[in-house]
């Protein structure tokens, strides 16, 4: 069948258009695929349905985490991360979409993107010289400098990356490690390097994440695609809203576990 006359595809630009989405947009997506339910041609059908409504112009970008997932390097002790190979380790999405066709990823060991449209050599690029996991080279920076926008496609808006770099920017007090670790990393031509990296060490100081407290400062655009719940968010507004909210109270997108 053409995917044009495909009436999921068909329904889920409506519904992504419906949330406020556009062509020439640039969009990240947080997903969790199974809340959609039953999608006639998988996960190829809504990655197709965002490409078509985003154009030429716009560019789609998935996370593709690899904290859980980087392997380990016998006989040395440091994880290895492979740009080419290393497994995302937040969901279905991702790990479809960083093999399609035409498809970069940034380089990171934990906190690389995939990118596929008009900017993504622009998103990706120089990631690898960032000394922490979302500093002013990742991809997630960058959205919120050049006016993107983050869904959350059937998750909650806890599951934000963006707002670990909002913390690494506004230096609140728990958010990175004191020490580094060493990483191996090997680029898309196979070449090989070893980098230290400070880490995320929200969990270890005996802190939860709470980023869904941003849906009662700003506004997120709330609706369905198929049959998840989604939520919409404005980027650039969101590293403003939420780094003078750490500002005013360091503790606030957090709390004791």
């Amino acid at each position: 069948m053409d995917i044009e006359q495909n009436e999921d595809f068909i329904k889920i630009k409506d519904d992504l258009a419906q949330l406020g989405i556009k062509k020439g947009d640039d969009v990240l997506v947080h997903s969790a695929y199974k809340q959609l339910g039953p999608v006639d041609g998988g996960i190829e059908t809504v990655i197709r349905a965002f490409l078509s409504l985003l154009g030429d112009e716009g560019t789609l970008l998935f996370p593709t985490l690899s904290f859980a997932t980087v392997n380990p390097h016998p006989p040395v002790n440091n994880p290895l991360f492979d740009v080419r190979n290393t497994p995302a380790c937040v969901g279905a999405m991702p790990n479809v979409f960083m093999k399609w066709d035409g498809v970069v990823r940034s380089m990171h060991p934990t906190h690389s993107v995939a990118a596929l449209g008009a900017r993504q050599k622009e998103y990706i690029k120089n990631h690898e010289l960032d000394d922490e996991p979302v500093g002013p080279n990742s991809p997630f920076f960058k959205l919120g400098q050049w006016g993107g926008k983050v869904l959350f496609l059937g998750c909650s808006t806890d599951s934000n990356t963006s707002m670990h770099g909002v913390e690494e920017y506004a230096k609140a007090p728990y958010v990175l490690s004191p020490d580094t670790k060493r990483y191996i990393l090997i680029d898309r031509q196979g070449n090989r390097t070893e980098k230290d990296y400070r880490y995320h060490y929200i969990g270890q100081r005996g802190y939860a994440q709470r980023y869904s407290r941003l849906e009662h400062i700003m506004k997120f655009q709330r609706g369905k695609v198929l049959s998840a719940e989604c939520a919409l968010v404005d980027c650039r507004e969101m590293w403003k809203v939420g780094t003078e909210k750490i500002k005013q109270e360091p503790y606030y997108f957090v709390e004791k576990m």
